[in-house]
This record gives C-alpha cells, structure tokens and sequence, in this order.
C-alpha cells in the first residue's frame, strides 16, 4: 500500500516576554490575557514509526488548514506518492487541492456544516461499494473549480462528555 502520514497541528507555550507575546499572541482569551504566548505548530508525522515528516511554526491565531498548505506548498515532496490524513479541522479546498497538485492523496475526516451534495443523477452518485461521489466547492464559487471527491459514511463510538460511548456519524 501507499505509505500514510498523520497531519496534526498543537499550541506551544513560549517564554512569556513582550516580544513573544506581541508576536506570537495567545489563545484561549479574547483580550490575550492569557498565561503564556503560544506559537502554533502543524506537524505531519509518519504513521508507521510516528517520526515527524515535516512541520511548520505560526502564529497563535494561524489556522491549522492555512499552515499544513504552506508546508505543502513550499515542502511538496513531504506529500508526492503519499496519503495524509486529517481530521476535522482540517478539510479544506485549497488544502486538498495543494496536497493533490503536490502528487498525494488525502483522508479525512469532514465535519457537520461542511457540504458534500448527492450527484444530479439517477443514483445521485452512489458506487457499488456504497461510497458516493460528490465534491468540495472552491473558493471562487464557479463550478468548474469544485474539487471531486469520495464520500464513505461510518457510523462510530465516540467518548462523550461524560466518558460514556456516543453514536457519530464520520464520513
């Protein structure tokens, strides 16, 4: 199989000094009253071995999304022959397109509010295995620039806020 990577992005405390804080902010407070400046890191680790592939430092405001498209972009040999997997937080066109224009794949995890539409066809887009096809809107709202993508629906046991086992769909 294709060899996977792991991408995930984390706050950092820094050293509190007013040249940290006015540079890398703060999370966490909407007045950046909080205890340390953070700088934001996105890492994309080998999911064989855990080894951290590549990564890229930002600020603590920077997106995850924004910063894992940097690394691709200026990195793009990390994500050649290669599938990325992400969470929630991550699925993106921009991001997607990037990792594909660098020769990779992508897996991820799509979260509600995120509009993946059934195909205007008799069967609106269903495969046989049951997966379907759909697409992500691009940026520029023209149809032409919509990225194809594979739809699969799991549903999945989940922790929920008080340690018992909730029912979530994935797709």
């Amino acid at each position: 199989g294709m060899p996977a990577d792991a991408a995930d992005g984390m706050p950092v405390n820094l050293a509190g000094t007013p040249e940290n804080r006015a540079h890398f902010g703060t999370t966490g407070t909407g007045d950046g009253s909080s205890p340390f400046p953070q700088l934001r890191i996105v890492a994309l680790t080998a999911r064989a071995g855990r080894a951290i592939r590549g990564a890229v430092p930002g600020r603590a405001r920077d997106g995850e999304q924004t910063l894992l498209k940097v690394l691709a972009d200026e990195q793009p040999g990390l994500f050649a022959g290669r599938v990325t997997l992400f969470g929630r937080n991550f699925p993106g066109h921009d991001l997607i397109l990037a990792i594909l224009l660098a020769g990779g794949h992508v897996i991820a995890r799509v979260k509600g509010g995120i509009s993946l539409p059934l195909q205007d066809t008799p069967g609106k887009g269903r495969l046989p295995d049951g997966s379907r096809v759909s697409w992500l809107n691009a940026p520029s709202g023209k149809k032409e620039d919509r990225l194809p993508v594979r739809v699969t629906e799991h549903s999945a046991l989940v922790a929920g806020p008080d340690g018992e086992q909730v029912p979530e769909t994935c797709t």
